[in-house]
């Protein structure tokens, strides 16, 4: 069952075929290159909320605020 969705994935058509099942986008890019855009993409999910919350549940809130500040320097200093 896994491998048949797998290989459901990797299907690759060209445009000479006449017949598309899936959209331009996801034959153009592959598996692997949407694997690595999703990841892209949910990387200010891990910055922005998960990283405050657990320091916030560990360390307390002013190691919350010295990573806001510290983060504030880095945006402002470029």
């Amino acid at each position: 069952m896994i491998f048949n969705r797998i290989t459901f994935l990797n299907r690759y058509k060209t445009v000479g075929n006449e017949f598309l099942e899936h959209s331009e986008w996801i034959r153009k890019l592959r598996t692997p290159s949407l694997i690595g855009i999703a990841s892209v993409l949910t990387m200010p999910f891990g910055t922005f909320i998960i990283t405050p919350y657990v320091v916030m549940n560990i360390s307390g809130p002013s190691a919350l605020l010295s990573l806001l500040i510290a983060f504030i320097i880095m945006i402002i200093s470029g």
